[in-house]
């Protein structure tokens, strides 16, 4: 069964939603086959200052959502050099994240949905702590149809203590250098959904990102919150990275870090393996 694909109109700050049974046609590639996909859709919202988030945090509270706690995340968003990834509205995207001293890494390929007042994606992914050799092949089945290419599956050598150097063995494949950018997150759960509040690196700001599975879950969480007044983000993180970065040379301005990344390390020149 295809996924259902949801056009959303906002009107005054409210959304609703209608349903058009579809296979996933925003790529080139006609995407048929659904299973393991998962649908989300998202919002964005601009929080002027950490009291906001303070304050909408309380307020999550009141609301039933659960503190599942703060980890840093750093994503790596590699394409092919002329970004046929980009150009088949594919997202392909590495992910470290830490708390503490736990910390794992999470592969996700994005497809890119209809919606035009949300951010809207069917994913697929997994741990490498928890290898899913299924969706392994499915991304690689959608990369080779896309770009040519495939990940391979050396990149599973790799942990959460040697980001650097997977990014150079994933540059030896997919050399652009798409998005590199950290981030302080801290999660709120509910059964219908997710508030992730963002921290971002280099001054650009905090945010708040409401994710669930269907846009009618979307709007209940966005009803109950009452967020009129705050500004609506349109773009994706990595694009507010280049607004915030403007004018400055092309790698520089697709990476924000908070200074700890060794960025030096991260290039493809057959970097050594992880002892075992």
């Amino acid at each position: 069964m295809p996924l259902l694909i949801h056009k959303l109109d906002k009107i005054q700050g409210f959304i609703s939603s209608i349903a058009i049974s579809k296979p996933i046609d925003t790529c080139k590639i006609l995407i048929r086959n659904m299973d393991g996909f998962f649908h989300e859709c998202e919002i964005k919202y601009r929080l002027p200052t950490g009291r906001d988030q303070r304050r909408i945090e309380w307020q999550a509270k009141q609301l039933g959502f659960v503190c599942e706690g703060t980890q840093v995340e750093t994503d790596f968003l590699p394409d092919t050099e002329d970004f046929l990834c980009r150009q088949n509205n594919l997202l392909l995207r590495f992910r470290r994240f830490r708390s503490g001293s736990d910390g794992d890494i999470l592969l996700t390929l994005k497809v890119k949905g209809h919606a035009t007042t949300f951010q809207e994606h069917f994913e697929l992914e997994y741990k490498f702590s928890l290898i899913n050799e299924k969706i392994f092949n499915q991304i690689n089945d959608i990369l080779r149809q896309a770009t040519s290419r495939t990940l391979p599956i050396t990149i599973h050598d790799f942990d959460a203590n040697h980001f650097e150097q997977l990014i150079a063995e994933i540059k030896t494949v997919f050399p652009a250098h798409r998005i590199l950018l950290e981030k302080q997150r801290t999660t709120y759960t509910r059964k219908d959904g997710h508030m992730l509040f963002d921290l971002l690196p280099e001054g650009i700001g905090h945010y708040l990102e409401i994710e669930a599975s269907s846009p009618e879950k979307l709007k209940r969480i966005v009803d109950d919150l009452n967020l009129t007044g705050l500004y609506v983000e349109p773009l994706d993180n990595g694009n507010i990275l280049k607004r915030h970065k403007q004018g400055l040379p092309d790698q520089e301005a697709r990476t924000g870090i908070f200074g700890h990344l060794v960025t030096s390390q991260i290039t493809p020149s057959n970097p050594p393996l992880p002892e075992k």
